[in-house]
């Protein structure tokens, strides 16, 4: 249902939508499904690119995140793609300790669900130096890729009526 002169979608009410368009649509979530407000970025032959903007049952994004320059997909928490990973400076000396050296988990309380950590350090006497990412690693828009289906609605831009 895609115009591919004009690079637009048709949603199930003739309406068209565009770049810089809010939608609506239906996607999978878990076991069941969300109603997704997204910010259309491009529409192409049978894909909408977008970025969400409010889920129905996961709630409200951070439109920022880490991508790959090279692919243009989101990188979620990965060392992979840290250059250095982050770390703690001791405030006078300057040595480096590592997160995993900071800090443990209480072997007196492992088990099931337990999340209790313990200080080997005291947090004071250190600095933290947040993850160094390489060159190919940007911060930027998240964006999701649907297809061009009839379930899209446009939703129009109203300036809000003050009363």
């Amino acid at each position: 249902m895609t115009d591919s002169l004009t690079a637009t979608g048709v949603d199930w009410l003739d309406n068209s939508y565009g770049p810089g368009d809010l939608v609506l649509y239906s996607r999978k979530y878990g076991n069941g499904s969300e109603m997704v407000l997204a910010e259309v970025k491009e529409v192409r032959a049978a894909t909408v690119i977008a970025r969400i903007i409010e889920g129905s049952r996961s709630g409200k994004r951070d439109s920022v995140t880490k991508r790959d320059l090279r692919t243009g997909k989101a990188i979620w928490h990965s060392k992979l793609h840290e250059k250095d990973p982050a770390h703690y400076i001791h405030k006078e000396t300057g040595a480096r300790l590592e997160k995993d050296e900071l800090f443990k988990r209480n072997p007196a309380h492992e088990g099931y669900g337990s999340k209790v950590s313990y200080y080997l350090h005291d947090i004071s006497d250190y600095s933290h130096v947040p993850a160094t990412y390489w060159d190919y690693v940007a911060d930027g828009p998240h964006y999701t890729v649907f297809p061009v289906t009839e379930n899209v609605t446009k939703v129009s831009k109203e300036p809000d009526q003050e009363s």
